[in-house]
Order: C-alpha cells, then structure tokens, then sequence
C-alpha cells in the first residue's frame, strides 16, 4: 500500500502538535510490511527556492515543498502552477493508494480537490487537528480581542463582529468554500470527542467522523519512581503563549502562601514568548522575574527529551484559557505516569478526569488555580491516588494499525464515479 501523508509542517523545521502526529505516523508506517509512506510537508519560511520540492532525507520519501502563499481566509493556493502541475507531477510519481491529509494549512484545500481530479479511486483522509475551518481567529474559538471570551458557535455575523473588515458574506462564503473541498473527504478523524462535537455542529456528518486519540512513543511498562525531594514539582510543557494560559499559572504562583511556595518547584519548558507582541514579552519578563527562584524557565524542547525532561516532574500544568482539542502535552504526561492539572473546558476536561488521574480548576481562574496547588501539594497520597488511575494511552504502532485498517476499508469501499 502506498499511502502519501500531507502535513502543513515538519517537525524538525517548526515545532507543533499536528506536525508531529504527522511525521510520527509516517514514521510508523514505514515500519509495517508491504507499507510505503510518503511525506509531503511544507517548508518553513524561509529563503525563497527555484525548486517547488526537495527531499529531506537520504530516502527521498520525506518532501519538502515550497508552495506558494495560501488565501489567509480560504486557505486556497494562490500558485495555481503548483497545484495543477506539480503537485500532479509528484501524485504521478508516488501513485498514492490513499492520500491523508493531517492539515490544509500552508499547504491549501485546492490539493483535496487536485487528488480527486487525478484519481476517483483514491480515498482521502483528513485529521481535524483545531477549528481552523470553523474560525478564522487562529482556529481558537475565542473571541477576537477578548481573550475572556469564548466562542460557542461559528456564525457569520458574529465573525464578522470579530473581524469588522470582513463582512458577513464573505464568512459564509468562507464557510461554503471549505465545506465544498470537505465534502471530496471519504472519512474524517478527530483525537478528541470534543472536536467531533463541534464539527458535527458545524455541518460535518457525525458518520464521517471517527475518533483516535494521538499515540505516544512506547515506554517501559514500570517507569522509575520519582525520588523523595522534599518540594513537589509542578511543570508547563508546550508553546508559551497567552492563550495557552501561561500568565495565569504566573499569576497562581504568585497568590500562594510564603510557606506554601517553599514546599514547591516551579518550571516552564517551551518557547513561543518570542513570538507575542513586545509588550506581552515584557510582561511575562516582569512576572517571571518577580517570582524569583520559585520557577525556573528552560525555553525550548525536542519531542525526544520530554520523557527526560518530565522524569523529575510530580504534576503537569494545562491552564489553557482557550478550548484546547486534545493536547499532546496531556498524553505524554499520562505516558510518564504523571497527573495533570489543568483548565475545565473542551479537550483538557475530557482528556483529564478530574478527581481520577488529575485535578481541574476553573478556567481562566488563577486563585482557582492556586487552591488546586495547595490542595495537591497538601492532601496525602493524592498524587499516587491519581497516578493510579491514569490510563495509559495508545503507542504509535497501535494507531498505526488503527489507520492501516481504516485505510483498507477505505479503499475496498471507494469506487470510481
């Protein structure tokens, strides 16, 4: 089987969650027999190349491609050239036998269709990795400005309301452009229940849509037990930006008693604070600076040190003030057997059963926040009570097997038109 994978990044070229499920899954296949995966990602940006592809390994089945800018509002190529000669070229080449695509970002809906116009045999995947489709405000479902707000339901008029420079036509216009490249789609998959839920308000047909949480590299069945320090250690692992929350953990830190901050070890591991605007940095400086030697900041990570890195941690941190879908960062602590405290909406409250293998608070609430601390840090055998109750979640040869399945029913069930 030829299966070729289209990402809207590499994950050696820019840090994220859906890259790495991407190249992971490819990486996985690979790995089975009588299985040929290819990898199309888009290149970072960068210095412009004559070439529309190169390889990035030795293999030449992991592909970067060069395409040209995407329509920001319809994510629709405006290289046309690219799609309708290039892109045809390489599908030529591969001959894919299904084509999954892991996000349209930077890389276009225009190529869903070009698969279908090369081939009516070949069925095509799509993982749902954000709302993306549904709004336009980075997928995040929060109101434009407002970062308190959250957004329940995608509607023109309100979108427009977010985005005063673009009328309510051109957002349902938006809304039916997508769902016409949407619909060549033969079967969606989403790694959370909660995603599901909000794209099957959105129009998409519950049927189409099946949900897999993301696997995890395996790890030994008896991880080490973390040494008696004295302190216990709460950690955030991830992209630091403001909606991720991180100002509001600063701000729970800080609302802790004296003799409770003794008893604790704060730590943020990720980058992302470069990329806000100068005054958010400034911010985060100031805050991180007032607290002293109570947290640590270490900047940034690679997928492969994360199991290191969380070996000395006793609590993870999610306190997103956005939906969130299924992070990653969620399962690679359940991996490493640690319990997760984290905001109580939309994918972290499903993903982290409160009272079972973590602890919510409410979100966007820091004094909220800091009583879930001290509850953690205070109430004996708590910890171990929820690590016992973590569920390990799926390896990556599992959900590997779980696609390779999907895509043979896939392709005994597609028949040309």
């Amino acid at each position: 089987m030829r299966v070729l994978i289209v990402s809207h990044a590499h994950p050696k070229r820019v840090a994220g969650g859906a890259q790495l499920v991407a190249h992971q899954l490819h990486t996985e296949l690979s790995r089975c027999d009588d299985v040929e995966s290819h990898l199309l990602a888009h290149a970072a940006p960068g210095k412009l190349r004559l070439a529309t592809f190169s390889s990035l390994e030795r293999d030449g089945r992991q592909i970067l491609f060069h395409g040209g800018v995407l329509d920001p509002l319809l994510f629709s190529q405006e290289n046309t050239w690219f799609v309708c000669h290039d892109f045809r070229e390489l599908l030529d080449r591969i001959t894919p036998d299904v084509v999954h695509f892991q996000h349209y970002a930077a890389v276009g809906v225009d190529l869903m269709r070009e698969v279908r116009n090369w081939s009516a045999k070949v069925p095509m995947v799509l993982t749902l990795h954000d709302f993306l489709a549904i709004c336009h405000a980075n997928g995040q479902m929060v109101k434009s400005g407002r970062l308190h707000e959250l957004c329940y339901r995608a509607d023109p008029r309100a979108c427009s309301d977010c985005f005063p420079d673009i009328t309510p036509e051109n957002f349902f216009l938006r809304e039916l452009f997508l769902k016409s490249h949407f619909e060549l789609i033969d079967q969606f998959v989403a790694p959370s229940a909660f995603l599901k839920r909000r794209y099957v308000d959105w129009g998409l047909a519950s049927q189409k849509i099946e949900v897999l949480e993301n696997g995890q590299p395996n790890l030994p069945v008896g991880l080490p037990k973390r040494q008696e320090r004295g302190t216990t250690h709460f950690a955030f692992f991830g992209k630091v930006f403001r909606v991720k929350g991180i100002f509001i953990l600063l701000e729970a830190i800080d609302l802790l008693a004296p003799e409770l901050k003794q008893r604790c070890e704060f730590s943020i591991h990720g980058a992302g604070i470069e990329e806000e605007p100068y005054h958010v940095q400034a911010e985060f400086a100031s805050r991180v600076s007032k607290l002293g030697k109570t947290l640590r900041v270490y900047g940034a990570y690679v997928p492969e040190e994360v199991s290191r890195l969380m070996s000395r941690v006793d609590w993870l941190v999610v306190p997103s003030i956005w939906w969130e879908n299924s992070p990653i960062v969620i399962q690679e602590a359940f991996a490493n057997q640690i319990p997760v405290i984290c905001s109580n909406a939309g994918g972290m409250a499903e993903k982290v059963t409160d009272g079972v293998d973590g602890l919510h608070f409410r979100m966007n609430d820091p004094r909220d926040l800091a009583r879930v601390i001290e509850m953690a840090v205070t109430t004996p055998g708590l910890r171990q009570k929820l690590c016992d109750g973590i569920r390990r979640p799926p390896s990556l040869r599992e959900t590997a097997k779980w696609h390779l399945s999907m895509y043979e029913r896939l392709i005994a069930h597609r028949v040309p038109s």
